[in-house]
């Protein structure tokens, strides 16, 4: 499934566009084990992005060699260190069966290491109907901005200390997830938010998500008239945030750039991250480009903690 705009902006448009609805104060928190397990990427699909790594080009060009439980043992001893021997040959004997299925083999038949088999692979599990890349991609940005947002210590500090714990642990998990690593999400799943915390969610929603999303989505709407003049197809729109911030961390920024708007800003720049986390959008040359532009900053300010 491709992403239905025609360009970088209307793919953000559109998911501007979601998070209007996809992040509400009164749900957001207790959508969130849901949201990563959701996120969750299957182990055929971390295996088969694995696999170019374990050969050498050629031999993968050649498909000299196939993929058999030899070499899914040795991903998954390397990956899932703390798994037991019973659920390592779980996932062995499963991620093996998923391969035949996704390529339409019989089991008896050998499945060659090469490109062809891979990018089948990951087509296939990117586009599964319901969780495709697209579905995926705005889950990932709606957990990003949220944990953003929650965490920020203006709207955190005045929670409890339950839902402090909470966020600290579902942010945890994200964390682990992100490094493809096990989670599980079972104990956050039945968390009560108590009503003094979800008032405060509620204010502090008006003053900050609800018009952050709407600034972004009028950012877009300009740039959207003038994108020929935008670098990286539309992406470079990430540069005047990126250079308040830069500004900020150099002391060289404008008396009234305060706390509302950098955060507005990091909200802006965490939607263009994730976004070109997609596995389609990260391979171009654009998010390769806004990777290498903003990440050395952005971490920068992060380290702050403003």
């Amino acid at each position: 499934m491709a992403w239905s705009g025609k360009n970088h902006l209307d793919n953000l448009e559109e998911i501007l566009m979601n998070l209007q609805w996809l992040i509400q104060p009164d749900t957001v928190i207790t959508e969130l084990p849901f949201d990563l397990d959701f996120l969750k990427r299957p182990d055929v699909e971390i295996f088969a992005e694995w696999c170019p790594r374990a050969v050498s080009k050629q031999e993968l060009e050649e498909g000299r060699y196939t993929i058999n439980k030899y070499l899914i043992k040795f991903f998954i001893d390397r990956t899932y260190p703390q798994l037991s021997e019973v659920s390592r040959k779980e996932k062995i004997d499963k991620i093996l069966e998923d391969i035949h299925k996704l390529l339409k083999k019989p089991k008896y038949e050998p499945i060659y290491l090469n490109a062809e088999n891979i990018e089948k692979i990951l087509e296939e599990t990117n586009n599964k109907p319901g969780e495709t890349h697209v579905d995926k991609t705005k889950r990932r940005i709606k957990v990003a901005v949220s944990l953003r947002w929650l965490q920020h210590k203006s709207l955190f500090n005045r929670l409890s200390e339950g839902t402090q714990d909470y966020i600290r642990r579902v942010g945890d998990l994200y964390g682990l997830l992100n490094k493809n690593q096990h989670i599980d999400t079972t104990q956050l799943h039945n968390y009560s938010i108590p009503q003094e915390d979800l008032s405060i969610l509620i204010d502090d929603y008006e003053t900050k998500i609800e018009l952050t999303l709407l600034t972004a989505d009028q950012e877009i709407k300009k740039a959207k008239q003038r994108i020929s003049g935008i670098n990286y197809n539309g992406l470079g729109i990430v540069r005047e945030p990126l250079n308040r911030i830069k500004k900020f961390i150099e002391k060289r920024s404008e008396p009234d750039y305060d706390e509302l708007e950098r955060f507005k800003d990091s909200i802006f720049i965490t939607i263009i991250l994730n976004y070109i986390k997609d596995p389609y959008i990260q391979k171009t040359q654009d998010a390769k480009n806004v990777i290498n532009l903003v990440v050395p900053i952005y971490v920068k300010f992060k380290n702050l903690d403003v």
